[in-house]
Parts: C-alpha cells; structure tokens; sequence
C-alpha cells in the first residue's frame, strides 16, 4: 500500500523529521496543534490500462499541506519535503516506486488559526501491490 510507504518514507527522512518529528498526519491538523507539523491526504489515484489489461503501475496524487506558525517556517518544512520527494525513485517501506514529481506549491494562511501553511502536491509514479 503505497500510502503506508510514504508515510514510512517520510517519516524515517532525518531532514524532516527534525523539523516535525513524528507530526505527519491523515487528512485532517490536530485540534490546538503542535507545530509545525505536515498533513497529507490522497487527491486522485489514476492507474495505468494496456490492451491486456491492468498494467500494474499508478501515478497518485497527493497533497501535503505544510503547517507553522510562520511563513518561513511553513516554507523550510515544505523545502525538506520537497528534497525528499522530487524526483525521487525507489523503496518507500516495501513499495516500489519509480518517480515523485512537485506538481504544484501554493501558501494559505488560516485566519482562525493563526497559523499559515504551504500546500504542495506530488505525483508518486509506483508498482500498484
């Protein structure tokens, strides 16, 4: 399941996590989080079809918003993520992937909380299992 190899992945990144430690979580930030912190979520899996069939071979989506209390914080996170994912090939835990591509980057205050987030997304090339 490539989602549990990312998170291994991403997780096991000494870059990374010296800046967020083991705050990499599904979907939804905490309530009165600790910062700063990544949220990642699954935006489209497409899978690749050849005449015969299924080609064993998908290219997900997936969003990472990237959340401190600072821009420059929020972007030095989104910087280890992006030296992390970017044209990255190989084992991500017992996935075999061939590719990770910035797709797009973008930043979003959040005026309720205070705090501010850089949003990247990432194509992950891999063998579907």
């Amino acid at each position: 399941m490539i989602e549990q190899g990312l998170v291994t992945y991403l997780l096991a990144n000494a870059g990374l996590s010296a800046l967020i430690g083991n705050r990499l979580h599904n979907k939804t930030l905490p309530q009165n989080p600790t910062v700063p912190a990544v949220v990642w979520q699954l935006i489209s899996d497409p899978h690749e079809q050849t005449h015969s069939g299924p080609s064993e071979l998908a290219h997900p989506r997936f969003q990472f918003a990237c959340w401190s209390k600072t821009t420059l914080e929020a972007l030095q996170v989104a910087r280890v993520l992006r030296l992390a994912l970017n044209g990255y090939a190989g084992a991500m835990g017992a996935e075999e992937t061939f590719g990770s591509f910035l797709l797009d980057q973008r930043d979003f205050p959040d005026p309720e909380t205070g705090l501010t987030r850089r949003i990247a997304d990432y194509r992950i090339w891999h063998k579907e299992t």
